[in-house]
């Protein structure tokens, strides 16, 4: 049996190429958009439509970017922190979810564009170095115990996260 590396380092990126990685992302997220019509947007497929996920990436872009400027994330998106902390995956997206449902298709894509916007505008003010540190040392109340870093948290929210759901979302048009 081979024996298996545990001390391969990691390199954190450098701001250049996270924000490289959030600009392919969201480039893939436009496409899609572009050639679906509103009724493909607004159709419910497996539960959530695709304006749902876009006001599902909005929440956690604005999450993200609440704990960027070192304010707390959970009040950004509304939710009480003991709720928050209480609450499964599952059960705080729904929580998420719920305030978008009545909105219109225009609100929720103006809301993501603006977030997102605002979100580039403070990823591209972070510090090189601070892509190393903590969330914790940005955001100590809410998330002392996490062992992300920065970096992790904005290509995970960012780049990963936002994949995940513009699969879905290609999926889901595919399927119309």
């Amino acid at each position: 049996m081979a024996e298996q590396r545990t001390d391969v380092f990691v390199a954190t990126p450098t701001k250049a190429e996270v924000i490289e990685r959030v600009d392919g992302a969201w480039a893939i997220l436009e496409s899609t958009l572009a050639g679906l019509e509103e009724a493909a947007l607004t159709t419910p497929g497996d539960d959530w439509s695709v304006k749902d996920h876009l006001a599902h990436i909005e929440v956690w872009e604005r999450y993200l970017l609440a704990l960027l400027e070192r304010r707390s994330p959970s009040a950004a998106i509304g939710i009480d922190l003991a709720a928050f902390r209480s609450i499964d995956d599952d059960g705080l997206n729904e929580l998420v979810r719920e305030p978008t449902k009545t909105q219109p298709l225009s609100q929720v894509l103006a809301d993501l564009r603006r977030t997102h916007e605002r979100l580039l505008a403070v990823v591209a003010a972070v510090p090189e170095d601070d892509l190393e540190r903590l969330a914790a040392h940005y955001q100590p109340d809410e998330l002392a115990d996490d062992t992300d870093t920065i970096a992790g948290w904005i290509t995970h929210v960012c780049d990963e996260h936002l994949r995940e759901h513009v699969a879905w979302i290609q999926r889901h048009a595919a399927s119309s």
